[in-house]
């Protein structure tokens, strides 16, 4: 599964590190949402990650395995 916003987008370098803890581009931000994200998505046996969309702004892929009965 994969999610695609139109914002501003951002860089190689905070695509690759925005899901680690207090990890921030806001100036008020704590850094903590999508490290949560990160720790909930892999504790079902997923992955998250980031990167540039074609057009402008972010996807968001969100792998996450099915079980034998269908469900995840």
């Amino acid at each position: 599964m994969s999610f695609q916003d139109t914002g501003m987008g951002s860089d190689e370098v905070t695509l690759k590190y925005m899901f680690n803890a207090f990890c921030t581009t806001k100036a008020k931000g704590m850094g903590r949402g999508l490290a949560i994200s990160r720790a909930s998505v892999a504790a079902h046996g997923g992955r998250i990650w980031a990167m540039p969309a074609l057009d402008q702004g972010a996807t968001i892929c969100l792998p996450l395995p099915v079980s034998a009965e269908g469900t995840v």
